[in-house]
């Protein structure tokens, strides 16, 4: 079964900007790997630079190697995602796409560079890169879906 028959086309613009958001977040990490200084984008809100995170979310430690738990974690949503596309849960389905999508550009950093490369720090508190916003996107959504469920 064909993409196209498993989306609207509203539902496959979604998953095709989630698909460049991606292979956006990977040619920012390489740059700022090339880089490898700060860049201003924005004075005082938005810099540019190279930020390895060897930390997870929000660059909390846990204590133990966070790539396996990512990988479990990704494998779980992907067995998700083919059960909400059976049920044709478009909106889940798409969520799922972001999180993982997201999960598989972070998980690739740890395996290659050891850490996460981030690139954006915004206001000088929080360091983020594209990645991080798909899974957030998608966590939100799925968020939503089950308070809207229960309601």
């Amino acid at each position: 079964m064909a993409l196209s028959q498993l989306f609207t086309k509203k539902h496959m613009a979604v998953l095709t900007s989630a698909v460049c958001f991606v292979i956006l977040d990977r040619f920012l990490k390489a740059l700022a790997i090339t880089l490898g200084q700060e860049k201003v984008l924005i004075k005082n809100w938005l810099d540019f630079s190279l930020i390895k995170n060897n930390n997870a979310a929000f660059s909390l430690t846990l204590g133990f190697d966070i790539v396996w738990l990512a990988i479990i974690i990704t494998l779980l949503a992907i067995i998700w995602l083919g059960f909400s596309l059976k049920k044709k849960e478009y909106l889940i389905s798409l969520a799922l796409a972001m999180l993982i999508l997201g999960s598989l550009s972070n998980i690739y950093d740890r395996i290659i560079y050891g850490a996460v490369i981030d690139y954006f720090s915004f206001a000088n508190l929080n360091i983020f890169n594209l990645a991080d916003v798909l899974i957030v996107v998608g966590a939100i959504i799925l968020l939503y879906k089950e308070f809207k469920a229960k309601n």
